[in-house]
């Protein structure tokens, strides 16, 4: 036998588990990783994405979804997300992060795509024309300027149609970019943007939702239209959704409107091809709280599409402007987002309806010489001082309640109890607290009057509710504190028939009541 023989039988045997190795770590790599690797779904086709966090961040290319109002997402294990908000996009790096209401989900781990060089083994995993979860090999072939201002990672890895926003890891399975574009004239000369691109643009908050990019990105049309074309443009679209909804909309002088019991919505024209919509729901007025004017900005911020704003009236107003020319397509979508916001106005007005009773304001005017009982806030806790000759504790297991800290029984079955709340919560929340616990006990509960008093310069909310148990007829008086120190609720009771001989009795028990 020849040295040759034996030399080449020598380096054939080494090879041979050499190969196997890399092979068996390319294919751990990708099993690991693959089920991070999402087909993004849309009118026109189809592209690629990596969940880079497991809440539902899906990383993916602008140009994947820029056009479409209706994407899906779809997972390896089948799970299809059509809910998808947007968190950040870069049109110029082609770049979209996106969310969906995900959670414990498979991700793909971030690398440093700095540390990316010439010549590295890269695997690139993508959907290239809707084939799921598909793996090709490459190398990094060169780092270019792509001439906008940014980097692009060159790869001879196969990058197909479906593939953009797929994306492109190193042998430790990390991911250092995101599959862009190939040349079609070219032989595997495929392009990668680099993934700290993404990783600098990261968060987990929704700041739209995908419908609304959409639209406010829709290509415009070149030049101005015509008045009068407009109009009629206005009116054939208006004409469409009235076919298809049972003539909804009314046309009156120049305007489109829509009136329901609940609100007024009208369209009109302005500068020359821009759709302005007003819905105005007279049941939210401008006589908001500080709060609620908070929650309205909040309302707003979330909102990017359609807008809360004040008319020249006063009165609070959803709004929103549109292309015409993008109308007969987005304008149900323009419609969705305004109820939408309606809904959420009409949810912080109706916690404004125990605030506007406040003229239903009375002062108790009984002295504090009783001293029946004192409450100081001190260090983060309710400290409690009463008044022994006229109210006795009882055991806390007696009233059934772990959140009591006092629990008094005075003459002719009086009872009060005194929860104290480290949290701020706001009369409206307990307002709601009050009747929903006492509907799990009697269905037919009810809050009988309702309002605010100043006692010794702290404002309370007071009630009177209503229920009945084991056929005994109970009226319950509930005075609220809410402020710094959280939130405080006296809560008196007894039977219905000696109630209103024990009103003063529990009044003066409040009035000597302190929150320092």
């Amino acid at each position: 036998m020849s040295k040759l023989f034996k030399y080449g039988a020598s380096i054939l045997f080494v090879l041979i588990p050499t190969i196997s190795n890399a092979q068996n770590a390319i294919s751990q790599i990708a099993e690991r990783i693959l089920p991070a690797i999402v087909v993004v779904n849309t009118a026109t086709g189809n592209g690629s994405g990596v969940i880079v966090d497991d809440s539902g961040v899906i990383a993916t290319n602008y140009h994947v979804i820029e056009d479409s109002s209706n994407v899906s997402i779809e997972l390896q294990n089948g799970d299809v997300y059509q809910d998808i908000g947007v968190i950040s996009i870069d049109e110029i790096k082609d770049i979209a992060l996106l969310k969906i209401g995900g959670f414990d989900l498979p991700t793909a781990k971030f690398g440093n795509s700095n540390s990316v060089v010439i010549g590295e083994d890269v695997l690139v995993m993508g959907a290239p024309r809707g084939l799921e979860q598909t793996v090709s090999r490459g190398i990094v072939s060169a780092i270019r300027d792509s001439g906008e201002g940014y980097r692009l990672i060159q790869t001879d890895a196969a990058i197909s149609p479906g593939s953009s926003g797929g994306g492109m890891f190193n042998l430790e399975g990390e991911l250092v970019g995101l599959t862009v574009s190939y040349l079609e004239d070219a032989q595997n000369i495929n392009f990668v943007i680099p993934i700290n691109y993404v990783r600098g643009m990261f968060s987990t908050t929704a700041s739209y939702p995908l419908a609304e990019l959409a639209i406010n990105n829709t290509p415009q049309r070149n030049g101005r239209i015509s008045n009068s074309s407009v109009a009629n443009s206005l009116d054939s679209v208006m004409e469409e959704l009235n076919d298809e909804y049972n003539d909804t909309f009314e046309k009156i002088d120049n305007r489109w409107y829509l009136i329901d019991e609940d609100f007024v919505l009208w369209n009109e024209i302005i500068s020359d091809d821009i759709i302005f919509t007003t819905l105005y729901d007279e049941s939210i007025n401008s006589d908001l709280t500080e709060e609620q004017f908070r929650e309205i900005l909040q309302a707003n911020y979330v909102a990017n599409f359609s807008k809360i704003g004040m008319d020249k009236d006063g009165d609070i107003v959803i709004t929103n402007e549109i292309k015409l020319e993008n109308a007969k397509e987005d304008y149900l979508v323009v419609l969705g987002s305004m109820f939408n916001l309606q809904e959420s106005l009409q949810d912080i007005a109706k916690k404004s309806q125990v605030l506007n009773q406040r003229q239903n304001k009375r002062e108790l005017n009984y002295t504090q010489s009783s001293n029946d009982i004192e409450v100081k806030y001190n260090e983060g806790q309710f400290i409690f001082a009463y008044d022994e000759s006229k109210w006795k504790v009882q055991p806390l297991e007696t009233l059934g309640n772990d959140d009591a800290k006092l629990y008094l029984l005075g003459e002719g079955d009086t009872h009060v109890t005194i929860i104290p709340e480290t949290a701020e919560l706001s009369f409206e929340y307990m307002e709601e607290a009050i009747i929903s616990n006492m509907r799990a006990v009697d269905p037919g509960a009810k809050i009988t009057e309702k309002g605010f008093r100043n006692v010794n310069d702290t404002e309370l909310m007071w009630a009177y509710a209503e229920a009945e148990t084991e056929g005994i007829k109970f009226v319950f008086y509930y005075h609220i504190y809410t402020g710094y120190a959280g939130t405080m609720q006296v809560v008196a009771w007894t039977t219905s028939n000696i109630f209103e001989r024990r009103i003063r009795i529990i009044d003066e028990l409040v009035a000597g009541l302190t929150v320092n």
